[in-house]
């Protein structure tokens, strides 16, 4: 009997660590397999069983797994309303054949989905589209299908379309939202779908669109939205993840949470707002820092101005019960200085301070580090 209970009591003190080691995060997204060597050419399930093995070698503990491409659609099986299925990845239903090799080797897998940018819907649906002040669509980017959060037709759809994803992947450890905000350059150029000027002059009826009231209602619209895509995966026992950029300025200090609000409608301060059972999981802050050196120029940003940033993000989202996760990447940038992409050295000097910060990471992404051949460069820095 005492040697069944110290089983026990070990069995359970290895189950707390597993619970609370830190999140050491991968991305992958199965656009990519088609370039990648090592992958291109084999089965669904080989696929699956080479990334998942990759991942494990390296050091990793989660994939997020970029679920659900909004112009090619799912990388699973789904007949939803006004989906699509990938031809290839898709119709091999990789999301499955990626969680099941994936937790063969103790690997948590997340989903990423888009919050309101899908191709299908788009074209299906003109009222639902984010709006410009003069009514047209807004369209900031040639690959966004945006959809306007306000209209109750598209929460219902989006509502269904999570629950499918749900229904669908019973295994999955959880999903997450994916860079929701609504403004992408930053001067209030949307939303204004007639439903979400009906929503905000029920608040305001004279009050002006666009303005710092307007702000309030947009942003707070956003975590209403958000709200209701981490209830719904709570309500199946699943973790629920948002992951955004939080804006650095040229001086490498961060923006403000309300100065970021105020710009994007995204508050990362914002879910203490929301009932307990809606609140995120966990909320993932990306810091690049050769986004702004390719921005701001100077010297500011280098590989090691991930400490400073992680530290200040991690600072001010202690005021929040949801743990935070520190986001970097090995992706080329293009701005007023030039382009900017981090070498293998300088990758591995980021990972190497985040593990010895001993913090919740993620990298983006896997492409690149095959791409890199980095796979044990990373191994030894997350030793």
């Amino acid at each position: 009997m005492r040697l069944l209970i110290a089983i026990f009591a070990l069995f359970s003190v290895n189950l707390a660590l597993a619970q609370t080691a830190p999140v050491r995060g991968l991305r992958f997204d199965p656009g990519y397999v088609y370039d990648d060597p090592q992958l291109a050419g084999k089965s669904i399930q080989q696929i699956a069983a080479t990334a998942a093995q990759n991942v494990k070698n390296a050091g990793f503990n989660t994939i997020f797994l970029f679920a659900y491409s909004p112009y090619y659609g799912a990388f699973y099986n789904t007949t939803y309303n006004m989906t699509n299925v990938e031809g290839s990845m898709g119709k091999g239903n990789f999301t499955t054949a990626l969680i099941n090799e994936a937790h063969a080797r103790g690997i948590k897998v997340i989903a990423d989905l888009p919050m309101n940018n899908f191709f299908k819907v788009w074209q299906a649906k003109p009222t639902w589209r984010m709006k410009k002040k003069n009514g047209y669509d807004y369209r900031p980017y040639s690959d966004l299908y945006l959809l306007s959060i306000f209209h109750p037709e598209f929460r219902a759809w989006y509502t269904g379309f999570i629950n499918d994803f749900l229904a669908k992947h019973p295994n999955i450890d959880g999903i997450e939202a994916f860079e929701p905000q609504l403004d992408f350059n930053w001067n209030n150029a949307a939303d204004y779908n007639p439903e979400a000027n009906k929503k905000f002059y029920a608040k305001y009826p004279t009050g002006t669109l666009g303005s710092a009231n307007w702000e309030s209602v947009q942003t707070a619209e956003v975590v209403s939205h958000l709200g209701n895509f981490f209830g719904l995966a709570k309500a199946k026992g699943k973790e629920a993840h948002v992951v955004q950029t939080w804006t650095a300025q040229s001086n490498g200090t961060l923006l403000s949470a309300a100065s970021l609000a105020k710009a994007i409608a995204f508050n990362f301060l914002g879910f203490n707002a929301l009932p307990l059972n809606q609140r995120p999981t966990y909320i993932q802050g990306e810091f690049m820092w050769a986004q702004w050196a390719s921005e701001y120029g100077g010297t500011v940003f280098n590989p090691d101005w991930i400490k400073s940033a992680a530290t200040s993000f991690l600072s001010q989202m202690n005021t929040l019960a949801q743990p935070a996760i520190v986001h970097t990447e090995l992706s080329e940038f293009s701005g007023s200085y030039g382009t900017v992409r981090p070498t293998s050295t300088q990758f591995l000097q980021e990972l190497k301070t985040l593990r010895s910060m001993n913090v919740n990471f993620d990298v983006y992404d896997y492409a690149q580090v095959s791409e890199m051949n980095l796979w044990s460069g990373i191994a030894q820095a997350l030793k």
